[in-house]
């Protein structure tokens, strides 16, 4: 049985992996961003040293996007403007705990800037849809959700927020290019319940290993978590 990060933050599926110590047959797929920061903003009996972690799966990015139309041809353009506008301009995104939202708090660390932010339920997908009816000035969200927009010429991307540039992007300068420092990144793995088996933990690792190791999940995340960082599998 496998459980998301999906619920109030990550707070239900976790709840209930934490309530089922020793289990053998539960997994839970865990984005780290939600992962470690929600048991620091809920009072909640667990954190992520709790679980038993199994696989580290991937570790992917985001982009800094606008509208094509958008006066802002570059990052330092939005930062000019939010410099003169002090909490006016509004930057999309899902949680308040995910790799993105935080990236922007270090930006704006950085720069000395403010925007607001506002937080979609239906995460990137939404605040793309906001950014194009011009609700808000900019997004920073994962790069596959943002690939057809750019394919049909309604997005601007401004920074990716990798160490490297992402192929699909060559174009679009890295935070750390551009004077932005570095980016938070998200790794998306497994783990277990507390006090899972060892035997448990080793099977489920080595089945997940046969799963990255494969040509059709190379080829799936490819192009954006593996080729621009690290698509290993390895015991945390």
């Amino acid at each position: 049985m496998s459980l998301t990060n999906q619920g109030v933050a990550g707070l239900l599926p976790a709840a209930y992996l934490f309530e089922r110590k020793g289990n053998p047959h539960i997994v839970y797929l865990v984005v780290s961003g939600t992962f470690i920061m929600t048991p620091l903003m809920e009072k909640v009996p667990y954190n992520y040293k709790s679980f038993t972690p199994i696989a580290n799966l991937i570790v992917d990015g985001s982009v800094l996007v606008v509208r094509s139309d958008s006066p802002f041809r570059t990052a330092d353009d939005l930062i000019a403007e939010a410099r003169k506008r002090p909490n006016d301009l509004i930057m999309g995104g899902s949680s308040f705990t995910n790799q993105e939202t935080m990236t922007a708090r270090n930006i704006q660390k950085l720069k000395g800037v403010q925007w607001r932010f506002i937080s979609f339920a239906r995460g990137d997908v939404e605040a793309l849809l906001n950014l194009q009816s011009g609700n808000i000035h900019f997004a920073l969200v994962n790069p596959s959700t943002v690939l057809d927009y750019v394919r049909a010429g309604k997005v601007r991307l401004l920074l990716a927020g990798a160490p490297y540039r992402f192929p699909q992007f060559k174009d679009v300068p890295t935070m750390k290019e551009s004077g932005f420092g570095d980016p938070i990144l998200a790794y998306r793995g497994v783990v277990g319940t507390p006090n899972m088996p060892d035997y448990a933990a080793r099977k489920i690792e080595v089945t997940f290993k046969k799963v990255t190791e494969s040509n059709r999940f190379k080829k799936f995340f490819g192009g954006f978590s593996n080729a621009a960082f690290l698509a290993v599998l390895s015991r945390l």
